[in-house]
């Protein structure tokens, strides 16, 4: 393991790794997470979100996952709260299901394997590694398992509509509202896709 947290900590010494790196950073964590796993250490159990999106980096769909459905039905229980608030309350709720428990796990992660946190702790460094993880994961359908199915519909939308799978798009809001300006400006955005077949889409923002 001392291994694998020298290579983590020699890329954690670049200030704005390339796609490529922050990939195989991704792949180094997920190295220790399984062997804390296998190990039986209770700490694996507090950072089921950052597996996820370590799995999730290196799949092309994510259909077994608890942690994943845990992540959709979190989802499903922001949209229903959102329908008596506001966009930005929404947006914000989304957000930190989905990233600010990655960001939450991926310090205490680094912590415990004293490690550098400058890559979550400076603002620029963290925009960086999420804008780049998410362009790893962009289009990779994360699925409701059945076994958690209940939970959301009972939690339902609306009659006979509820989150079932989850993915990463990048959506350009100019080209959509017929602005030529700033045309290749691109949004991360979380993707809903529910019983019903209704698509949902919710900006991402990176503060967590």
């Amino acid at each position: 393991m001392a291994d694998i947290k020298n290579k983590i900590g020699f890329l954690l010494k670049e200030k704005y790794p390339s796609e490529s790196e922050y990939l195989h950073f991704l792949v180094l964590v997920r190295k220790i997470l399984e062997q804390l796993r296998e190990s039986n250490l209770t700490e694996y159990n507090n950072f089921e979100n950052l597996k996820l999106f370590c799995d999730w980096a290196l799949h092309i769909v994510i259909d077994r996952s608890s942690a994943g459905s845990s992540l959709i039905v979190n989802i499903n229980k922001s949209l229903k709260n959102g329908k008596k608030g506001h966009t930005d309350d929404l947006i914000k709720a989304v957000s930190d299901s989905l990233v600010g428990k990655f960001k939450l796990q991926l310090k205490n992660f680094l912590i415990m394997n004293q490690l550098s946190t400058d890559i979550v702790d400076d603002d620029n460094r963290w925009r960086d590694l999420l804008k780049n993880t998410l362009e790893i994961i962009t289009e990779i359908p994360v699925i409701l398992k059945p076994k958690h199915e209940d939970t959301v519909k009972g939690d339902s939308l609306k009659e006979g509509m509820w989150a079932k799978e989850v993915s990463i798009v990048k959506v350009n809001f100019e080209k959509l509202a017929g602005n030529q300006f700033d045309s290749n400006k691109e949004t991360y955005c979380l993707l809903v896709l529910t019983s019903d077949t209704t698509r949902l889409v919710i900006p991402i923002t990176p503060g967590g």
